[in-house]
């Protein structure tokens, strides 16, 4: 698993820069290319497999988030811990949110790219997560 995990690390190392030209890219500049229409009408019907997708996903980041939160150090920085519960709190309110629509009008009318940032953001809270409580607290 070590020499695994140290071919991963030289990989992401090697190709951060890339990843700040795909970040600036998708950040900044996709929004304005009108590849998607604004949230009207039927823009996002029709994918309620991608949205139970995105829904499982959060679910699952909000409870690997709270196993972040149990398996912290005692004497963890105070700004850690809050950002931890507030996190905590953000990924709640989108879950629950996704889960009620989805179980109230069994489609969330969710653009691909929004779809495509939240399994972003659970993916990038799992390996956090697990990071965390895999590999403990580095500092």
């Amino acid at each position: 698993m070590t020499i695994s995990m140290h071919w991963i690390d030289a990989i992401v190392r090697r190709f951060e820069g890339v990843g700040w030209a795909v970040l600036a890219t998708c950040a900044v500049l996709m929004p304005w290319f009108g590849i998607e229409q604004p949230m009207a009408g039927p823009v996002g019907e029709g994918f309620e497999v991608l949205d139970a997708i995105v829904t499982g996903a959060m679910l699952a980041a909000m409870v690997a988030q709270i196993a972040r939160i149990i398996q912290a150090p005692p004497a963890e920085h105070i700004t850690i811990r809050t950002a931890s519960w507030l996190l905590l709190l953000a990924l709640c309110l989108i879950a629950g949110r996704l889960t009620w629509i989805l179980a109230t009008v069994g489609d969330v009318h969710m653009t691909v790219t929004m779809a495509g940032a939240l399994l972003i953001l659970a993916a990038s809270v799992l390996l956090h997560a697990a990071g965390r409580v895999i590999y403990g607290n580095p500092g």
